[in-house]
């Protein structure tokens, strides 16, 4: 009878099917006990979805003209109205997502593609070679940001492409401080003085046991560059220095809503609430997956 029941209970921990003991089960059942991190990915998914398949969401051509359709409100087959071109604004903000979200998720993946093995190397490394580099990252750091964007579009022109670079590049000394600060509290415990005496190799020890540990951090910085990243892109299509016209861009569609703002002041808050409900959204996406990886903070769930 008792060994019946100690199979069954030892059933029940390895249950394939439920998989309620794996790690990513846990993790989501924390996250869905949040409130603020369930709506902030609900309009996160929303984003998403249209920049994905903004032909599908999306009710007009975002850049056909019609000038006898040019500044007309809310109607049946305008849902937010038009432009002064007579662009449908709901289709452009639409499709202004996909801008959004291509720019932040690659200037992001250019931070964490050149900060991550700078910083953890020169964490690992220690001595003169960590000095070199963290002194070409405080470089880097003693642009602002917007600034330091600005110089390498003068330098490489405007464009999407270029757009990307410049605002990817500054993001590279914020993710190497992160992986060079995870780095040196990791390189004193004692498993990295296992493996190194069994020989394991500095490429080992960094893909093993050194990234791992820089991944929470990461992560976490990088939901909140991604609302960096698109307010400086908005920031730069706005001066003109971003998305090309007659592409979709919710800068661009600022550029446009600004002459019109007494007859017609909807065309600036349209896009002026999209950005800051994405931004906000990524916000605070970035604070409940702090609260969550950080380890002194799991017990409080």
């Amino acid at each position: 009878m008792s060994q019946k029941s100690g199979d069954s209970a030892q059933d029940t921990l390895i249950d394939p099917v439920s998989n309620r003991t794996s790690p990513f089960f846990i993790f989501w059942r924390r996250f869905a006990r949040r409130p603020i991190g369930v709506f902030s990915l609900s309009i996160l998914s929303i984003v998403i979805f249209c920049a994905l398949l903004p032909s599908i969401v999306a009710t007009h051509d975002p850049i056909l003209y019609d000038g006898k359709a040019a500044l007309v409100g809310f109607q049946t087959d305008h849902w937010l109205g038009t432009d002064n071109l007579g662009r449908d604004t709901y289709s452009r903000l639409v499709h202004g997502a996909r801008t959004a979200i291509v720019v932040g998720f690659a200037s992001v993946a250019i931070g964490v593609v050149g900060g991550l093995p700078i910083g953890i190397l020169a964490g690992w490394w220690g001595g003169r070679r960590d000095e070199v580099l963290m002194r070409l990252m405080d470089a880097i750091f003693a642009f602002p940001s917007l600034l330091f964007t600005l110089l390498i579009i003068t330098g490489l022109g405007p464009g999407i492409q270029n757009v990307t670079i410049a605002i990817g590049v500054p993001f590279i000394a914020v993710f190497a401080r992160i992986s060079r600060g995870s780095t040196l509290a990791v390189k004193q415990q004692d498993f990295i003085s296992s493996a190194l005496s069994i020989g394991a190799g500095d490429a080992r020890i960094a893909s093993r046991h050194l990234l791992p540990n820089a991944f929470a951090p990461v992560v976490v910085q990088g939901t909140l560059l991604f609302g960096v990243a698109i307010i400086i892109e908005a920031s730069l299509s706005f001066l003109g220095l971003g998305t090309k016209p007659p592409d979709p861009s919710w800068g661009i569609m600022l550029t446009t809503a600004q002459r019109f703002l007494r007859q017609e002041p909807v065309l600036a808050i349209i896009p002026g609430v999209a950005i800051s409900l994405t931004v906000l959204a990524f916000n605070l996406i970035g604070d409940v997956l702090r609260d969550l990886l950080d380890p002194r903070l799991r017990g409080a769930d």
